[in-house]
């Protein structure tokens, strides 16, 4: 390329001075995105003390609508959580994710709950943190520790690719004679710049919704697997997503609540998902410090809007039944069963 703009010193000065500040802020990023790493389960958090709960449950397995309470519900953006120490297990948290039979996802490889939305990576074979995916462009798997580092990485590369090609269009006569070379590099850059693009495009509206590329791509192929299975009738399992919430007004009884595909429990809100995923660099290091981080990661609207659901019966008594069944894969009206 500087032999193109040889005869025009300014111009090679220029391209030079802001090509070389470019690639070093590509190399850094790449650099502390791949030695940071992703982030590991500091330590192992032992399974949710669910047995009471259950049993309590079990007494509404034949008794149909029943009101546990007129009150309104509320759930609590403050939960208390005590972790006991030297127990094998741990209080659960007002609200968490869980299976249709409101159980929290557990690692069999990692013996730990699966909290802090992660997920057990088969590269670091241990549960990361926020996972988001492995990318093979940086040759490292993306999680909470290093995303910042890798969306400072995707701007930086996706800012020199088209810093390059408006340069060779410019001064290198794209509208008349190009050189061979030019060409070439030309149509390499271009694409590669279309590929850096679309990733950070999908990356940037992830944050926008408050979800991982995981998340994601999870959430897609489950509306896959329910829109076949709604046309395969014979074909009878839920696979729907839910949350397990404390009772607004028993406490002796949990409540698992079908998610809609519209829910999007950890959006903040563009700003604080930008700064959970770029500027908080909080060290957690106990069980009580991740279920305390874990429940600050819920959205107010969408407590709401679980509490909203709740008021309106939309719920199952958790331990009442072992599955949820509702007659819409999207929609749960189903009450004290």
């Amino acid at each position: 390329m500087c032999h193109f703009l040889y005869g025009d010193k300014a111009a090679m000065l220029a391209f030079l001075v802001i090509s070389n500040v470019l690639w070093f802020s590509v190399l850094v990023s790449w650099v502390f995105t791949f030695i940071r790493g992703p982030g590991i389960m500091p330590c192992r958090i032992p399974p949710y003390e669910l047995s009471n709960f259950i049993h309590e449950g079990e007494k509404f397995k034949n008794v149909k609508n029943t009101d546990v309470s007129d009150e309104k519900s509320d759930i609590s953006s403050e939960s208390s959580l005590t972790v006991p120490l030297n127990r094998n297990v741990i209080p659960p948290p007002d609200i968490f994710e869980c299976d249709y039979n409101g159980l929290p996802f557990w690692c069999s490889e990692c013996s730990t709950l699966k909290l802090l939305r992660c997920h057990h990576s088969s590269v670091k074979d241990r549960c990361i943190p926020m996972f988001d995916h492995f990318c093979t462009f940086v040759g490292s798997t993306i999680g909470k520790d290093n995303f910042g580092f890798f969306l400072y990485f995707l701007f930086s590369m996706q800012t020199l690719m088209y810093f390059t090609c408006i340069s060779i269009i410019v001064y290198s006569g794209v509208w008349g004679h190009l050189h061979a070379a030019l060409i070439v590099f030309l149509i390499t850059t271009g694409f590669m710049a279309i590929l850096v693009g679309n990733l950070a495009f999908n990356t940037v509206g992830d944050i926008y919704l408050g979800q991982t590329t995981i998340e994601r791509l999870q959430r897609t192929r489950t509306k896959k697997k329910i829109a076949k299975s709604q046309s395969n009738e014979n074909d009878q399992t839920d696979l729907g997503e839910y949350v397990n919430v404390q009772h607004p007004t028993n406490r002796k009884l949990r409540v698992l609540v079908k998610l809609l595909p519209s829910d999007k429990p950890y959006n903040n809100g563009f700003r604080k998902n930008l700064r959970l995923w770029y500027t908080d660099f909080t060290r957690l290091g106990s069980p009580q410090q991740i279920l305390m981080f874990q429940n600050s990661m819920f959205s107010e609207k969408f407590k709401e809007s679980i509490s909203e659901r709740i008021n309106s019966g939309n719920y199952v008594i958790f331990g009442s039944q072992s599955k949820l069944q509702s007659s819409s894969p999207s929609h749960l009206k189903i009450k004290d069963m």
